[in-house]
């Protein structure tokens, strides 16, 4: 992109949405593009972080499924188009676990990992695990009795594996401080590169549902009110969608 346009792309990261969120509010701070989560778009709308895309600016919208056209989230995609589509789902050793249980999302409960199991510091997600753990899949239920005991269910993990909160499962499980993560699909993909030079990719094993009933999610990407080169901007969010890149 910065050849195409002639520009140089500087990347400031951060940790959590909440961070993100502070340095957006953060007097003096000018930044052009950021990668929300759709949790976050209602809030950052509601503060005026976000300013409305010019849909003739990204035309590559067209490519993304019909769903993220037009998400829950944001209603007609006001504000965001969709960066990356993934799952969630257990990474793990597959030199060291030997079998999947009928239920996978036990593997997370299971003793014989104490000390080397670790959940997501994702507050959603770790509610959503200890929810398809107990077979319940309305993910985004409001019922105060099923995330009360969601939530005493993670407690359970303390004693029974002495549970660890990283976001980092590309790393911990590829190098073996973890022998199972809660983790997102693309740590699956990234944990490769984390591996020793001569270890086989096939120490790593990533389960999700057979049925495909679990998680599925998607960052998005916005232009922030502040931005200095919107324009610019647009042509980002449009050249991240386009098929061929």
């Amino acid at each position: 992109f910065g050849e195409q346009y002639g520009v140089t792309v500087e990347v400031t990261t951060f940790t959590t949405q909440d961070e993100a969120i502070a340095k957006l509010r953060t007097a003096g701070t000018a930044f052009d593009v950021h990668f929300p989560t759709p949790d976050v778009v209602g809030k950052l709308v509601a503060g005026k972080l976000l300013q409305p895309l010019n849909k003739s600016y990204v035309p590559n919208l067209s490519n993304a499924w019909p769903e993220l056209q037009d998400p829950f989230y944001d209603k007609g995609s006001q504000y965001t188009v969709p960066y990356t589509a993934f799952t969630t789902g257990i990474l793990y050793r597959a030199d060291r676990v030997t079998s999947i249980p009928a239920n996978g999302w036990d593997l997370i409960w299971d003793p014989a990992y104490k000390g080397q199991t670790y959940v997501l510091d994702d507050h959603r997600e770790a509610l959503a695990l200890a929810m398809l753990r107990a077979g319940k899949t309305d993910l985004n239920t409001e019922d105060p009795a099923v995330i009360k005991a969601a939530g005493e269910d993670l407690m359970k993990l303390v004693g029974a594996v002495n549970v660890k909160v990283s976001s980092g499962g590309y790393q911990t499980v590829a190098e073996g401080a973890a022998t199972v993560h809660h983790a997102w699909s693309g740590d699956a993909v990234n944990a490769q590169s984390y591996l020793g030079q001569n270890a086989a990719v096939d120490v790593l094993g990533y389960w999700f549902p057979a049925d495909r009933r679990g998680p599925v999610g998607t960052d998005t990407i916005a232009i922030p009110r502040s931005a200095e080169k919107p324009v610019l901007a647009h042509a980002f969010l449009n050249h991240l969608i386009d098929n061929d890149v």
